[in-house]
């Protein structure tokens, strides 16, 4: 669908303007409203492409710590060969295992057989035992807050200064102990993983309504949303949106602005840019009016990713 010689900024324009929230009633997980969202089909011809959970269960991709430890980096290996699957892994993603438990910062793709650092946050600040040898294990989903949050101060410092942060770690750690304390888990390491496993004896399967549908738009305590325009992004993206959902526990919800809203203002904005890293392009908005921020990872023109939050 997506000319892969386009501008990016116009791509995610365009993938934006064709996203739109279904008509059936929103779903209700944990304390949050879930809306699906249907976007245009990928092209059939382009690529396929796997989330970082399927890879590292699989063993396509493997996790550790560098030769020299670093708290804000950790080394991803593609372990396939020429022809085998490039695999995307989405900010906001946790690892479990290593040195300490982990919160990808930038959203990177791994091209078969290549092995580099990725930027990470650390989500385990009472833990730090780093060997080259420990492996990280599992993904996981931070909660919908947190990961809001976290997109929205990565997306607006791009936009300021075309790079990414050269640290949010104090941040990332106060919301990992915000969110410890509004579950009532107490963790021996401070452990963001803590709290996710606590949920995982309610976790429900994805709803019929949500299963063959390419994103969802989640309303709370905070909103946003993604798009996993990469169809073999589907099954383990609606998976992580689906326990992100789960495990907030605020049902407070506020007056929200719906995804039309905040999709209309995006596109209205000037405010948009590109910012070229590991294996693609990043591209963010943010819109004038509500404050909605939008981060969309693109490939050559195709759009393969989107994620927006309200702040």
């Amino acid at each position: 669908m997506f000319d892969a010689h386009s501008d990016p900024v116009s791509s995610v324009r365009s993938l934006l303007a064709a996203v739109a929230q279904c008509a059936e009633p929103p779903v209700l997980l944990g304390a949050v409203y879930v809306h699906a969202l249907q976007a245009p089909d990928d092209d059939v011809a382009a690529a396929p492409i796997l989330h970082i959970a399927e890879a590292l269960e699989s063993g396509l991709v493997l996790v550790r710590e560098l030769e020299t430890p670093d708290v804000g980096r950790l080394k991803f290996e593609h372990t396939g060969g020429p022809g085998s699957t490039a695999v995307f892994v989405p900010a906001g993603t946790l690892v479990r295992g290593g040195g300490q438990n982990r919160i990808v910062s930038v959203s990177s793709l791994l091209s078969p057989g290549e092995s580099r650092p990725i930027e990470v946050r650390c989500v385990e600040a009472g833990r730090w035992n780093p060997t080259t040898s420990r492996a990280f294990t599992e993904t996981g989903s931070a909660p919908q807050s947190l990961r809001s949050r976290k997109l929205t101060r990565d997306s607006c410092a791009r936009l300021a200064s075309g790079s990414s942060r050269a640290s949010d770690q104090s941040e990332t750690w106060n919301d990992v102990t915000t969110h410890l304390r509004r579950v009532s888990v107490q963790s021996r390491t401070e452990s963001l993983f803590d709290a996710v496993d606590r949920m995982v004896p309610s976790r429900r399967p994805i709803p019929d309504a949500l299963a063959d549908k390419p994103g969802a738009w989640i309303e709370g305590e905070t909103t946003g949303g993604e798009v996993f325009v990469a169809a073999g992004l589907r099954r383990a993206g609606m998976r992580g949106l689906v326990d992100s959902a789960n495990a907030e526990v605020s049902g407070a919800l506020r007056p929200p602005l719906g995804f039309a809203d905040a999709r209309d203002d995006l596109l209205a904005s000037a405010d948009w840019r590109a910012t070229t890293t590991s294996g693609g392009v990043i591209v963010d908005a943010r819109g004038p009016r509500s404050g909605a921020v939008a981060t969309a990872f693109v490939v050559q023109g195709r759009v393969i990713h989107l994620a927006m939050a309200m702040g």
